[in-house]
């Protein structure tokens, strides 16, 4: 499952067992080694970034070149301010 699947069965869990998968797909990865809340601070989803902290994303996780999900999310901002210039 790609990381945008994951993000939707972090929305759309519940029901029996559904905890119990929230807390696996939160921490899953891929090939890149980035987590949901890698790709939710990348695309400034705030409110996505916060519901996967809820469930217990680890805030701290390194995706292959060792970018937690605040380096990802300072990366982007520079990008976007690089943009508007």
């Amino acid at each position: 499952m790609g990381v945008i699947g994951q993000l939707n069965v972090i929305r759309n869990a519940g029901g029996e067992g559904g905890e119990a998968m929230l807390v696996d797909a939160v921490n899953n990865r891929d090939p890149e080694g980035r987590a949901p809340l890698h790709i939710a601070a990348r695309a400034g989803v705030a409110d996505a970034a916060s519901a996967l902290r809820e469930r217990l994303a680890a805030p701290n996780a390194q995706d292959v070149r060792g970018d937690t999900a605040l380096h990802v999310c300072a990366g982007a901002d520079v990008a976007k301010a690089r943009k508007r210039e």
